[in-house]
């Protein structure tokens, strides 16, 4: 068991190495990778507000619509 546990270990110790190693050497690549991934995220965020927004806006007019209704129907069936 312990020496299963001490493979992983050093398993992980490598690939940490390994990432760490690629990370310096190749930053441009990170930096690549990131800018479209920031693009995406900005463009598919600003779909969410506009959705978000539209929906606001329609609820908005329903209850608008609602409480318009109801004041007339109140008006009327008062007799004013």
């Amino acid at each position: 068991m312990e020496e299963t546990l001490r493979f992983h270990q050093k398993q992980v110790n490598e690939h940490k190495h390994y990432f760490a190693n690629i990370i310096k050497e190749k930053q441009w690549f990170f930096v690549v990778l990131m800018i479209p991934a920031f693009i995406i995220g900005w463009v598919a965020a600003g779909k969410h507000r506009i959705g978000l927004a539209i929906k606001q806006m329609s609820q908005l007019m329903i209850l608008t619509t609602v409480a318009t209704v109801r004041k007339k129907l109140w008006l009327a069936v008062s007799g004013q």
